[in-house]
């Protein structure tokens, strides 16, 4: 067995890349992309939390060495190519659960955004590499947060002794890093459209609701409305998100009708039911003079059959299909004296 002296063992440069079945390695390195990437999965841009993301090859670790060659010649500089490796950096993003589910192992080889995505892997790598190089400092906070960053939290041991130490830790950083505790973080939302998922969620099953995370000001509107309305966040949540479904079912009927070349001067029209899908990001919640204020943003296509009615002529109702597609932000109002909004509540834009 070959020794390697202390003085030699010491300058040895730790190679930052993607490690197989190292989970303590992988997690400081998943931490390192998303500081790079602003703490957003790179497909849908959408903000996404440590326990939310997953670390993505961009071009699939299982791809073979005969089809990964004019990949690179198609979408990588020569200089970039030669260096290229599938477990670096300049090949790694954070990604969030939903599109990695979706991405699985696809190379996307004809699709244009993939030299885009290989020239910001390539940009960050740096600074990707040295924060990963500082989170394995052995020197005191670095090496003490980055351990914490890659235990298993779910283990007895460690949340006894969250438990016992978290409140003290908690104080210390409102009182000497309170940006700390200003920072977005993941909910667990658990209300009844959270069970939907990424896969398999027809138009019938009502809104898609995206990973919610909530800001300091939003995480205190939490505690409030729990401990003051005596409300179930999970439920006053789930209330929003149904006046908003309403809410923008009824802009996607009346766009449907006013798009339809069979409504004419003379005639008049009838929508039938919208069915389609409705995603829902949460951007606040807030408490504002007893009210409390769900707002964010939505993303919506829906089609309906028209009821065509000509007064003109004897022909009778004729039928249309038409479909349409609408985006924006909402804001809905909830108090115990309003009770459930209804969709003129809610305010589109």
């Amino acid at each position: 067995m070959t020794m390697i002296p202390k003085d030699e063992a010491k300058n040895t440069v730790y190679q930052v890349h993607y490690r197989p079945n190292d989970n303590d390695a992988n997690a400081i390195l998943r931490v390192a992309l998303l500081i790079a990437g602003k703490d957003r999965c790179y497909l849908c841009k959408n903000r996404v939390t440590f326990t939310g993301a997953a670390i993505d090859h961009i071009i699939p670790r299982t791809i073979p060495s005969a089809d990964l060659k004019p990949i690179k010649e198609k979408h990588l500089t020569p200089a970039q190519a030669e260096v290229f490796d599938l477990h670096r950096a300049h090949n790694l993003a954070p990604i969030c659960i939903g599109c990695n589910s979706t991405k699985s192992n696809s190379t996307f080889e004809d699709v244009p955004a993939l030299t885009l995505w290989l020239k910001v892997a390539h940009e960050r790598q740096v600074a990707v590499e040295k924060t990963v190089t500082d989170l394995r400092s052995e020197s005191g906070i670095k090496s003490a947060m980055s351990k914490l960053l890659a235990s298993d939290l779910s283990s007895a041991t460690v949340q006894e002794c969250l438990a016992a130490l978290g409140p003290s830790l908690i104080d210390r950083f409102r009182s000497e890093v309170p940006a700390v505790l200003e920072g977005p973080s993941a909910y667990a939302y658990k209300g009844e459209n959270s069970d939907h998922g990424w896969d398999g969620h027809s138009f019938g099953d009502g809104p898609l609701v995206r990973p919610i995370v909530l800001d300091e000001h939003s995480r205190r509107a939490k505690i409030g409305l729990e401990e003051v309305f005596r409300w179930d966040f999970d439920e006053a949540l789930d209330i929003a998100f149904d006046a908003v479904d309403r809410a923008i079912k009824v802009v996607l009927a009346d766009q449907i009708v006013a798009d339809s070349p069979g409504v004419e001067e003379g005639s008049s029209a009838e929508p039938g039911s919208v069915e389609g899908l409705t995603t829902i990001t949460v951007n606040e919640v807030r408490i504002e003079e007893g009210t409390v204020f769900v707002r964010g943003s939505y993303e919506s296509d829906g089609s309906a059959q028209i009821a065509i009615v000509d007064y003109q002529n004897d022909s009778g109702t004729t039928w249309d299909q038409g479909d349409t597609e609408s985006q924006g932000v909402f804001e809905v109002p909830l108090s115990d004296e309003q009770g459930k909004p209804e969709a003129g509540d809610v305010i589109l834009n």
